[in-house]
């Protein structure tokens, strides 16, 4: 029998596989085919009783006539591979797969249709296959127009009539492909949510989880630039977050208005529209729209809205937070915050429907995480309000007599560690009870509150505290500080209060508001008490007085 290689060779053309009860290599005019026999599927025992007259030969021939049909019109494409790489039989799927006729196929080598089982790694193909007996993968072919697609081919080694081939089978798997990447993109887009999700449950860092958002939506739609725009009142707005790749420019914190935008993108967006801009020369844009997003290099970009629900209140339970958003948001009570915005800046591009659902979801979660926050930060505010109540003087504003105790075991204890001064200041309204009586007490309080301020102008430094101490009394805890300071602040405190010139008709000293200061000074050690400085500046503020008032005097507890 000729070699199938030398009738490729010779560029033969070759048509389909005849059913002869000879087996050889049959010349039909210039038509060279395979000839497959029947002897060929029949064992020795069937070849008896073939000659014996029997049935087994007819039934053999119509199991090979029916495999031979059902070969033919198999959607998948079937091909026969010689030793030498040539197509030597296609059926009618292969033709329809790859757009060739079978005449064509016939004259073209296994290379030509899928690059991989090209003459450079043949070799390799042909004696992996003929060593396995059979090899399946996934692989691409070519087909006439040029275009590839994906396949998964089985290759099975085969010998016959003294010739050896590949019996290929392959199956196009482009919507098999289609829906794995589909499947990825979903786990991915799942990941992503959750990851979200997780952050704005576990953390109260804002930026962080914005920043977050904008990098890994950019990263998962491969476009150029994914912003947070928030709103001002008047709907122009400021870019809050940015991610932006190398090819595009920065916007981030530009403060931005669009001429073009009215209060009917207000409703819509409202409403919870997403618009997708493939083109915008092509997508019927106003030109003045065109021509703002040309300046930001925009191509095609793709707008979702941040939507708040009003509804909420302050709130520590950032659960209860979460089940709220996701239970659906009213529209009527919505409150429209920003919009979540990715620009394809390069070309023109399709937005597909999981790219909306993804910056949906994500709008929703970036909605959550802001409102969050803001609930935060007033709770925040409203403890700190607390707190100041609760450790601040109503009246003056300074701290209260409580603050003033935990301050001032808090600095000795310190003071005790970094081997240092500890002073104290006690500040007493000179005949402040006359004035009172003389004035009103209404006027009393009014002179309290500017003596308090006077002397809290007066202690400069961060960690001094100033607190109202008793009625008419004050007193300044000033750590780091020994005699001469504390002297020095005391003294600055004394002229701050003369300065205001509150006058005080009953006063035995001046025509004014005046202090008598006693000051104490401590060098802090486990073997005293705060209580000692108290008692020595109370000491000290006794002896001013009775030394005729509107002075200052000093004690210095010795080191023990």
């Amino acid at each position: 029998m000729n070699r199938l290689a030398d009738i490729h060779a010779k560029k033969t053309i070759a048509y389909e596989a005849e059913i002869m009860e000879r087996g050889d290599v049959r010349a039909v005019g210039k038509e060279q085919v395979i000839a497959l026999t029947t002897s060929d599927f029949l064992s020795n025992e069937a070849l008896e009783e073939k000659n014996s007259g029997l049935s087994a030969w007819e039934q053999a021939t119509e199991v090979l006539q029916l495999t031979q049909l059902g070969v033919d019109r198999s959607s998948w494409a079937a091909f026969w591979v010689t030793e030498h790489g040539y197509l030597c039989y296609a059926n009618e799927g292969a033709c329809q797969c790859l757009g060739y006729s079978r005449t064509q196929l016939y004259q073209m080598n296994i290379g030509d249709i899928d690059s991989e089982w090209g003459a450079a790694k043949w070799d390799q193909w042909w004696a992996a296959v003929k060593l396995r007996g059979s090899l399946t993968l996934e692989t691409e072919h070519q087909r006439a127009d040029g275009t590839a697609f994906p396949v998964e081919l089985t290759a099975n080694y085969v010998e016959l009539k003294g010739s050896a081939y590949l019996c290929c089978f392959a199956r196009d798997i482009t919507k098999t492909k289609q829906a794995e990447v589909e499947w990825r993109h979903q786990q991915e887009r799942e990941r992503l949510v959750g990851a979200i999700a997780t952050k704005i449950r576990q953390s109260l860092n804002l930026p962080e989880i914005l920043q977050t958002t904008v990098d890994e939506v950019r990263q998962l739609l491969l476009t150029d630039r994914v912003l947070i725009f928030k709103f001002n009142p008047d709907w122009t707005g400021t870019v809050k977050v940015e991610s932006v790749g190398q090819s595009s420019f920065s916007i981030l914190e530009e403060i931005i208005y669009d001429p073009c935008f009215s209060e009917e993108y207000v409703r819509q967006y409202q409403e919870g529209r997403v618009r997708a801009i493939t083109d915008i020369h092509s997508d019927g844009l106003d030109e003045c729209h065109v021509k703002f997003l040309s300046q930001f290099q925009v191509r095609a970009n793709l707008v979702v809205p941040i939507l708040f629900n009003q509804e909420l209140n302050i709130t520590t339970n950032q659960q209860q937070l979460l089940d709220h958003q996701f239970s659906g948001y009213n529209v009527a009570n919505s409150q429209l915050w920003g919009l979540l915005i990715a620009h394809h800046c390069q070309e023109t591009r399709q937005w597909h429907e999981w790219e909306m659902d993804l910056l949906k979801q994500l709008a929703t979660h970036a909605a959550i995480a802001i409102q969050q926050s803001t609930l935060f930060e007033r709770l925040q505010l409203a403890n700190r309000e607390l707190e100041l109540l609760a450790t601040s003087d109503s009246l003056t504003g300074v701290a209260n007599r409580r603050m003033f105790d935990e301050h001032l075991n808090r600095e000795w204890r310190r003071m005790m560690r970094e081997e240092s001064w500890l002073s104290l200041i006690l500040c007493d309204i000179d005949y402040f009870k006359r004035y009172n009586d003389n004035y009103g007490h209404q006027a009393g309080d009014a002179c309290l509150q500017r003596v308090a301020t006077a002397i809290r102008d007066a202690v400069r430094r961060p960690g001094d505290l100033v607190a109202r101490y008793g009625g008419e009394e004050f007193a300044v805890i000033l750590p780091n500080t020994n005699r001469t300071g504390a002297l020095q602040v005391a003294e600055a405190i004394r002229m701050s209060v003369r300065d205001l010139g509150i006058p005080h008709c009953a006063s035995g000293v001046a025509w004014m508001v005046t202090l008598s200061l006693g000051a104490a000074t401590a060098f802090p050690s486990p073997n005293g008490e705060p209580e000692m400085l108290i008692a020595a500046a109370d000491q000290a503020l006794y002896e001013a007085k009775a030394k005729g008032r509107d002075r200052l005097a000093h004690s210095t507890l010795q080191r023990r």
